[in-house]
């Protein structure tokens, strides 16, 4: 990428123009002195440096070294969009003879191109200090500016925190059956009464949230970032407040972007309590790659492997697993009044058991994920998502001889009220079904909450 496409308010005519005219003629000298493609010197001249560069690249074993080969080739290069190519056939040039002001040019753009932006400022100030018009010198001083201004960007560190408040009801605050009784197998089909603690409890619930994240941009491509969560949800009715559920979470990682592509990797963990016990972890990593397909569009493909710990207390620690998934989404944004966004992702894995008499507990799963975001005005949006996930578990489940088979159903919907830059209100509704052929697993839930959010950044 040129500087001055990268960048089009600013133009250097007279400086293009004379690297032009000098490519053009080391083209022809080096194409006659060294037995360079004829084809190449064409393909240059009529604006395909694609076809220039397939064709003096081969030759690059043969020719490195060798100054107008050199500048041929980081010019084919550079203008064909390769501009890592571009840097190492300059710098041999460059090292050859550093006063060449055209190729400190040149090595500058491809700098900018990589996101070196470092590099490209020392090359342009000292390309400053030789004789140029002073058209040329004042475009240049305005790309140094550009590029100080582009430097106190990457530098900077962004950071937020935020407090939220919610209060609500919810029809199954244990996610348990709302069958009592019921026949085991297992048992000669003996009826069995459950404890009314673990049959279905509705009661209402006020929660409390608070995080935070941070990142920081250590380049243009590489970002490092970090966040924390703590969400407290606790019940009113009596016997609902066995359940009330603390969930920690803290993570990091960093990102890498090549052109439209950004790489990420981050390591987390997951805590939860059950009554102020702690009840479960699930340490993490996850590996993301995400795509801008357009300025409308974009893809991701992600893996993630985690284990499921249950805590010793819990007296759950058969139920430890080993959970991996892999997964493809994407988003895209319609150009319409309200500026509608649609996102849907699909997902797989298994979740292996680590004891080995244990296989009911392991399973393989497949889900799917989609729903859609419409705003209204600049303070007033809507969110609607729909989630589904079909798991198939192993072995035989030990009271009731069958596999179990779930499926899972998730609705949420809410509205979202930004007040000013600080202050969001929403009420949210959320639907859960768990439709499983083990009645013991067997639930459904609905929650209804309003939630006032407080942001500082």
């Amino acid at each position: 990428m040129w500087i001055s496409r990268a960048i089009p308010r600013f133009r250097v005519p007279k400086l293009t123009l004379r690297i032009a005219t000098l490519a053009v003629s080391l083209i022809a000298l080096s194409a006659e002195a060294y037995e360079l493609p004829a084809t190449a010197a064409e393909y240059l001249a009529d604006g395909n440096p694609e076809r220039a560069f397939a064709a003096l690249a081969p030759l690059e074993h043969q020719f490195a070294g060798i100054p107008r080969y050199d500048y041929l080739l980081g010019l084919s290069a550079l203008q064909s969009g390769r501009p890592d190519a571009a840097i190492f056939a300059l710098e041999r040039l460059f090292r050859h003879d550093p006063a060449q002001s055209e190729v400190r040019s040149l090595l500058a753009q491809a700098y900018f191109a990589v996101g070196d932006i470092a590099r490209a400022k020392y090359h342009l100030e000292e390309l400053r200090k030789s004789k140029l018009s002073e058209p040329e010198d004042q475009s240049l001083l305005k790309f140094l500016e550009v590029i100080d201004l582009h430097l106190k960007g990457m530098d900077r560190t962004k950071w937020s925190v935020y407090a939220a408040f919610g209060a609500g009801f919810d029809t199954n605050a244990n996610n348990a059956t709302d069958t009592s009784t019921f026949a085991v197998p297992a048992f000669g089909n003996l009826n069995v009464t459950l404890f009314p603690s673990n049959v279905k409890l509705s009661s209402g619930l006020y929660s409390t949230e608070v995080g935070g994240q941070l990142s920081h941009r250590v380049t243009s491509k590489v970002h490092i970032f970090a966040g924390a969560v703590a969400r407290l949800e606790n019940f009113t009715a009596d016997r609902a407040r066995f359940f009330d559920k603390d969930s920690y979470r803290i993570g990091g990682g960093m990102s890498y972007a090549l052109g439209d592509n950004v790489f990420s990797r981050s390591v987390d963990g997951h805590w939860l309590t059950v009554d102020n016990n702690l009840f479960r972890s699930s340490p993490g990593v996850t590996g993301q790659w995400r795509r801008n397909v357009s300025k409308a569009t974009q893809a991701t493909a992600f893996a993630r492997i985690s284990a499921i710990n249950y805590h010793p207390e819990s007296q759950q620690g058969v139920r430890d697993t080993t959970h991996m998934a892999i997964g493809v989404g994407g988003v895209h944004r319609f150009s319409v009044p309200g500026d509608p966004i649609v996102f849907a992702s699909v997902y797989g894995g298994v979740e292996n058991n680590e004891a080995g008499f244990a296989a009911h507990l392991g399973r393989h799963f497949v889900g799917g994920r989609a729903g859609a975001q419409y705003q209204f005005s600049a303070d007033l949006s809507a969110l609607v998502s729909f989630a589904v996930e079909h798991s198939n578990y192993g072995g035989t489940e030990p009271l009731f001889l069958k596999s179990r088979d779930d499926l899972f159903l998730r609705l949420h919907a809410g509205l979202y009220y930004k007040y000013n830059k600080q202050w969001t209100v929403y009420p949210e509704i959320r639907y859960r079904n768990n439709d499983s052929n083990i009645v013991t697993s067997d639930f459904d839930s609905l929650a209804t909450t309003l939630t006032v959010r407080y942001e500082y950044q």
